[in-house]
């Protein structure tokens, strides 16, 4: 060209490679948009990386590619093919002519042998202004087509519906394994006639009414119940279960009758006085013994001057007996012409009396009576009131082995030493005794005695 000599092909400008390129191969290239065709063609280049992220090829190779690569980029909106000079050179491309004046004046330009083309990242991109629908599922996230109903695609939709399918049937399985054994050890009974035929889906669309139960059952003509045997049998037995536990509960839950209100009691119950009394004097000796030992204990931890500031303690004791005073229907014909409210109240003071004196025995005080009451349904009510003086010799506790070995004194010396400390405590006392009719007993008439005592001190 005007007389230059001519280059070698390791000199040729990247311009005029491109177009050599073009002018030879524009007719085998496909009319291709994928970008898979381009990737393979840039593919087939021997390759060099950069640090910037290009691409350094040979020229010689680039010619029977270059035009490839135009064209597939150039239908490809999305992907920009950028291809520069030679290293070196500062100007993009150019037309021929004056790209042949460069390189004439350009002595660096003829030493490269090499081009740099940056290919853009090739992505799919949607229409601007277009929402994507992908399906619902995360591992799938396949884009939606925008007439589609569903909300995962068919792919998706198919392998649900055939895993809740077997879902299903497992549990449908489990259900009848579970009730043919419950059925086989407690039922020897064979399964009706009409759940042995085998049913078709074409001779009959009825399944079982029970949930989770896909049991096919015979038509209405041959099997009128709506439930399949099994599910029949199951529910039979629990209704029977429950209606033999809520019979049980309604048993349980009836009152007992009782012929008075009378009958229940907040007293301790026992046989008679004696019993009672008894029981008294056991409860007031362990309270005494209980005193005894508490004040042994503060007197050896505190001193005397301890017992002094004592906090008073409390006593109390309830119970009741009945007694046996006749017989329904004679109490008239005994009594006769007097009257039997008179005698019943004289009766139940003797009894009070009596009662108060045994007590007072047991205490070793006298009680005196400070009011009484009359009851109009029947009965009588007294109070006492009483003093107590609880002379109690206190001891103190047993000695170590070294305090009876650091002691000379002869045995007789420590019995008459001022160790037993006489203690004297003041208690006052309330007593109320009651007397009324128990009518309890259907035949037999009694009248019981109730006995309230308190102590404080």
């Amino acid at each position: 060209m005007h007389g230059v000599e001519p280059r070698s092909h390791d000199t040729l400008d990247a311009v005029v490679v491109d177009r050599v390129a073009i002018n030879r191969e524009l007719g085998v290239v496909l009319a291709s948009h994928s970008q898979g065709a381009v990737l393979d063609a840039v593919d087939k280049l021997p390759l060099s990386e950069l640090p910037d992220g290009q691409s350094v090829i040979d020229a010689t190779a680039v010619a029977s590619t270059s035009s490839t690569l135009v064209a597939e980029c150039g239908r490809d909106a999305g992907a920009e093919l950028e291809i520069n000079n030679i290293f070196g050179s500062d100007s993009d491309l150019t037309d021929l002519s004056s790209e042949d004046e460069d390189v004439d004046s350009d002595p660096e330009a003829e030493d490269s042998s090499t081009i740099k083309i940056h290919i853009p990242v090739l992505a799919s991109r949607l229409p601007s202004g277009a929402s994507a629908r992908v399906c619902g599922i995360k591992r799938c996230n396949i884009v939606l087509p925008q007439e589609y109903r569903w909300k995962i695609c068919d792919p998706c939709r198919r392998y649900k519906r055939q895993y809740q399918r077997i879902r299903m049937e497992k549990a449908r399985r489990h259900m009848a394994d579970f009730s043919e054994s419950a059925l086989v050890s407690d039922h020897s009974v064979p399964f009706p006639e009409e759940q042995s035929d085998k049913v078709t889906p074409a001779e009959s669309s009825r399944i079982c009414a029970v949930p989770h139960c896909r049991t096919r059952l015979l038509p209405v003509t041959k099997y009128r119940w709506k439930c399949c045997g099994i599910c029949r049998m199951r529910a039979r037995d629990d209704a029977r279960a429950k209606r033999s536990t809520a019979g049980t509960i309604l048993d349980l839950e009836e009152p007992v009758e009782q012929s008075s209100s009378s009958d229940i009691s907040p007293f301790p119950t026992f046989q008679n006085r004696s019993v009672l009394l008894s029981e008294f004097g056991v409860m007031l000796g362990r309270f005494l013994e209980a005193q005894i030992l508490y004040l042994r204990a503060k007197l050896q931890t505190s001193g005397e001057k301890a017992l002094l500031r004592l906090d008073p303690v409390f006593f109390a004791f309830d119970g009741e007996y009945s007694t046996v005073t006749g017989q329904r229907g004679y109490e008239d014909n005994v009594q006769g012409k007097s009257d039997p409210k008179h005698s019943q109240e004289d009766e139940m003071q003797k009894e009070v009396a009596s009662t108060v004196r045994e007590l007072g025995s047991t205490l070793l005080t006298e009680f005196k009576p400070t009011e009484g009451f009359i009851i109009k349904s029947g009965g009588v009510i007294m109070r006492y009131k009483c003093a107590l003086e609880l002379i109690t010799p206190l001891r103190p506790l047993p000695k170590t082995m070294d305090s009876k070995n650091t002691n000379t004194s002869t045995p007789s010396e420590s019995d008459t030493s001022s160790s037993h400390v006489p203690y004297m405590k003041s208690l006052s006392g309330e007593l109320e005794v009651a007397v009324v009719p128990d009518n309890s007993h259907s035949i037999l008439l009694g009248r019981r005695t109730i006995i309230r005592f308190q102590m404080l001190g």
